[in-house]
């Protein structure tokens, strides 16, 4: 058995470089019951190629403590495609006094640890406030039409998506010669929705979330809408119509391209990631422009550009929660939002920085689960409520 093949085998699998085939052949390795021991040792040659300088210095202890974490998955993830399969799939690895949350394939299932409190995930819901007062809970409208505003009307589809289209009334457009009204789309905490407005842009809003925005376009100089929280945007290319995102401190604008935008009140930071096309982003006199691939962070009245991370910044859409050398508050705050509970800390707080990915399709029961391995954190949940204590 080449230790030099191993080693290469056991750092495409860990640095999420594997080909399809690579990725076969390891698993077919991981089943060897005699390779184990070779694996093991081939695992601390494998971290020389990693590029986390940080997790360099690895112990025999620890490389069998990893070759036990990688045949045990702690967080299976089903899917149809094998690479985003064990893309996607969570595994727990204590190194250096952190948890790093290495992804890794499926290679078997195990039981879910049983607990007494159950607090799912969130799930697609909001509500819809017309110009008129009257509101809509999204969650519980049956599909088909939900209202007719100026011409405009407002309906649920088949995937329970929030349809803004403009109906032809006798070849005048919709909203012509009236004046523009407001609607606003809101989700809690434990919910998320996706809707497209008149003007065919589309939009994911994450939990906790507001969007404000006009009912047409028609007639408007640009396309303005209000957001408080975070969403994705899609926006339909129209150059006689720019699209603006307005937040707090900060405006978003575009003629057509897709990005997040990042901006809740209790964040600390408001944080704009460009996927394709080009966008402006402004704020207290300081103007930037981004390009795909790139983040502007604006913390106070400073706006700071630099590379994006696309895992981390998109997760959320992905259905993934993504920690990048993260502190326990940080992830709480995404968990309060996600799991609609309230956190309360009890004496003082870890230092323990998280790296990873795990589902939001899991229970908070197994998020928690796996935020304890790192020996500095506990937790308990009474009611709607997570105690966090060292």
């Amino acid at each position: 058995m080449d230790r030099e093949r191993v080693a290469f085998l056991c750092a495409g699998y860990l640095n999420l470089e594997s080909t399809r085939e690579e990725l076969r052949e390891f698993e077919t390795l991981l089943l060897d019951g005699e390779a184990e021991e070779f694996i093991k040792a081939a695992l601390t040659d494998a971290y020389y190629h990693l590029p986390l300088e940080r997790y360099k210095d690895l112990s025999a202890e620890r490389a069998a403590l990893i070759f036990d974490t990688i045949k045990d998955p702690i967080v299976p993830k089903q899917t149809s495609s094998l690479k985003i399969m064990w893309r996607a799939a969570a595994a727990v690895l204590i190194i250096g006094g952190s948890l790093l949350l290495i992804n890794r394939p499926r290679i078997q299932e195990t039981k879910e640890k049983m607990v007494t409190h159950e607090i799912t995930p969130g799930k697609e819901g909001a509500t819809l406030v017309l110009a008129n007062g009257r509101k809509i809970l999204l969650s519980d409208a049956s599909k088909g039409e939900l209202a007719n505003e100026s011409g405009v009307v407002i309906s649920k589809n088949e995937e329970g998506a929030l349809i803004y289209s403009v109906r032809n009334t006798g070849g005048n457009k919709a909203g012509a010669g009236q004046k523009n009204s407001y609607n606003m789309l809101s989700t809690a905490r434990g919910e998320q929705y996706q809707i497209r407005l008149p003007d065919s842009s589309l939009i994911w809003l994450n939990a906790a979330s507001k969007l404000k925005f006009p009912s047409s376009f028609h007639a408007l100089k640009e396309r303005r809408v209000e957001l408080s929280g975070e969403a994705y945007f899609e926006v339909a290319k129209n150059r006689k119509q720019p699209f603006v995102v307005q937040t707090g401190g900060q405006e978003v604008k575009v003629l057509g391209t897709h990005f997040n935008v990042s901006s809740y009140v209790d964040e600390p930071n408001a944080v704009t990631t460009l996927l394709e096309g080009s966008v402006q982003v402004s704020g207290n006199g300081e103007v930037k422009v981004l390009k795909p691939g790139e983040r502007a962070v604006r913390t106070g009245t400073r706006i700071k550009v630099s590379e994006a991370d696309l895992s981390e910044d998109m997760a959320w859409k992905n259905g993934d929660f993504y920690f990048n050398n993260e502190g326990i508050e940080s992830i709480m705050r995404q968990i309060s939002r996600w799991y609609d509970v309230d956190i309360i800390y009890q004496g003082e707080l870890t230092d323990e920085k998280f790296y990873g990915t795990i589902s939001r399709s899991k229970n908070i029961n197994q998020v928690l689960n796996v935020l304890e391995k790192t020996r500095g954190i506990h937790f308990k949940i009474e009611g709607r409520r997570i105690l966090i204590m060292k």
